[in-house]
């Protein structure tokens, strides 16, 4: 029962933006960054393949886990050296603007906040 009211509760989230199909959805229409996670989470999730498939799942599991320490780059080095190449060119478009809007996202996200 928990499940199908979290996807009853996700359905009238995105209510609202069907009436905005083929047009561009700003932040500052609906002031909440949120929203805009779950249309990105949406989207991704209903792509035909995934962005990171299957096949590459034992180059991801090598990635070295991020530290403390600030000048450890091994696991952003890793992730572009050896994952990122791996990646199809249309995924490696899409993941690169899907990390592009949650830059902006987050911005929006601190100055509502502030």
């Amino acid at each position: 029962m928990t499940e199908v009211l979290h996807i009853l509760s996700r359905a009238n989230v995105l209510q609202p933006f069907i009436f905005f199909i083929g047009q561009v959805i700003s932040l500052e229409t609906f002031g909440d960054p949120h929203l805009a996670a779950i249309l990105l989470k949406k989207y991704i999730k209903d792509l035909p393949e995934p962005l990171f498939p299957e096949r590459l799942y034992p180059t991801i599991r090598r990635c070295p886990p991020p530290t403390d320490d600030p000048s450890d780059i091994s696991s952003v080095t890793y992730i572009r050296d050896s994952i990122l190449r791996e990646l199809m060119p249309c995924a490696y478009i899409l993941l690169s603007n899907v990390l592009r809007k949650q830059f902006h996202i987050s911005i929006f996200a601190a100055n509502v906040m502030n």
